[in-house]
């Protein structure tokens, strides 16, 4: 089904600029919670305070508490606000439908955070539809024993910069973003499923199928547990190839048959 986002979110959305985005603020959970990055961001710095402690006194395990409100403000699920009461916004990128082809245009902000915080697994590439360079960033990462990292970082701050202002189809990354506070429905209430929050479940959950269950296919995602279970979590591969996949659209499309979509799906 084809719908527009126009009508709920005009381009003459102007917010002022110290309202915080939805989108940094779960990577900076999903990857630095263990530091209380996002709290920070998010002006919550007695709570960000608090996880750096935590983490360091549970000897890294707290971690997982910042990892978790990541996940959860990636996917719309809390988090409505900033420490000072305003509406956390979010990066639109527009469906294909809106674009007048069949590929949407990229988001810069997106594609650099993927290359400095995802970069050691190649996501930016993937993101912006380079899939084979994105495995080979992945395999110099494994082979350098994590060194390699450093490639996909430093690309990130070259997106972020402009030198690397192109996708994969030679499509130009869109560096006037359109942001919005209000939440996206489609009119028949349909939760639309997101492509990025389902490809981190993926890599950083797919031992437990929790991208699958997120899509709808609970059979799988049962299925991927046991895998992992039986055999000693190297079945957990399994998961982490698919969230891979989903962020590189050969896998785009929930267990109804909807499209994936690059936006959040609030309720």
């Amino acid at each position: 089904m084809e719908f527009s986002l126009k009508e709920k979110h005009p381009t003459d959305v102007n917010p002022p600029a110290d309202y915080k985005n939805r989108t940094t603020a779960g990577i900076y959970g999903v990857t630095l919670g263990a530091f209380g990055v996002h709290r920070f961001y998010l002006g919550y710095k007695a709570i960000g305070t608090v996880q750096i402690i935590v983490t360091l006194l549970t000897c890294g395990l707290g971690a997982l508490w910042g990892i978790i409100e990541g996940w959860l403000l990636l996917g719309g699920v809390s988090f409505e606000k900033d420490a000072a009461g305003n509406p956390l916004l979010r990066y639109v990128e527009a469906l294909p439908s809106e674009t007048g082809s069949g590929v949407a245009g990229k988001n810069i902000a997106i594609a650099a955070m993927y290359g400095v915080f995802l970069g050691a697994f190649g996501i930016h590439r993937f993101y912006l539809g380079y899939t084979a360079m994105g495995i080979a960033q992945i395999a110099v990462t494994l082979l350098t024993c994590g060194i390699g990292a450093l490639w996909g970082m430093l690309e990130g701050f070259l997106i972020l910069s402009g030198y690397i202002n192109k996708d994969a189809h030679g499509k130009p990354l869109i560096t006037d973003v359109e942001i919005a506070p209000t939440e996206v429905s489609s009119p028949d209430g349909y939760k639309y499923r997101n492509k990025t929050v389902a490809g981190i479940y993926g890599i950083f959950l797919g031992s437990l199928g929790i991208h699958r269950f997120y899509l709808g296919y609970t059979t799988i995602g049962i299925i991927q547990i046991i895998v992992t279970i039986a055999t000693s979590g190297v079945g957990g591969m399994w998961g982490f190839v698919e969230g891979i996949l989903i962020l590189s659209d050969s896998i785009n499309e929930d267990a109804e048959g909807r499209p994936l979509i690059c936006f959040n799906e609030e309720q």
